[in-house]
């Protein structure tokens, strides 16, 4: 089994997370769940417009976006922003069909999506997500 409480980075350093996210409940439970039970550095964007600046800024090992925040869609700023092949998961509470449909042109755009996932999503499947993720690495 993976241990989360050593960094997985190559370079030695803990795996860098940005979430954006627009639902102040979601946020808190990623900060004190996911951040400290996952020894995981995560970095918040609630809008649009501050994911697009802060993917502009920095590099993070992995991109968890929500697909309906306010100013602009997570997907449109996906699609515009160059992130590499940085891992991307997208969630939503829209129909399982449409962020098929939603991940489908972003890997078409050239995006790593390593995941699209219905909310409400399980603490149990993220930590799926970023153990592959580490694996990987």
């Amino acid at each position: 089994m993976f241990n989360f409480g050593a960094a997985c980075n190559a370079d030695g350093s803990p795996v860098k997370v940005i979430l954006a996210e627009d639902v102040p409940e979601i946020r808190i439970y990623f900060d004190r769940v996911i951040s400290r039970r996952l020894h995981v550095n995560v970095e918040v964007a609630v809008d649009g417009r501050e994911l697009r600046e802060k993917l502009e800024k920095e590099k993070f090992d992995i991109i968890i976006s929500d697909i309906m925040i306010p100013y602009e869609s997570g997907d449109s700023v996906l699609e515009s922003v160059d992130v590499g092949d940085t891992p991307i998961v997208i969630l939503s509470a829209i129909p399982p069909g449409d962020i098929v449909k939603i991940a489908e042109r972003l890997v078409s755009s050239g995006r790593n999506i390593i995941a699209a996932e219905t909310k409400p999503v399980t603490m149990k499947r993220i930590k799926g997500i970023i153990r592959e993720f580490c694996e990987r690495s």
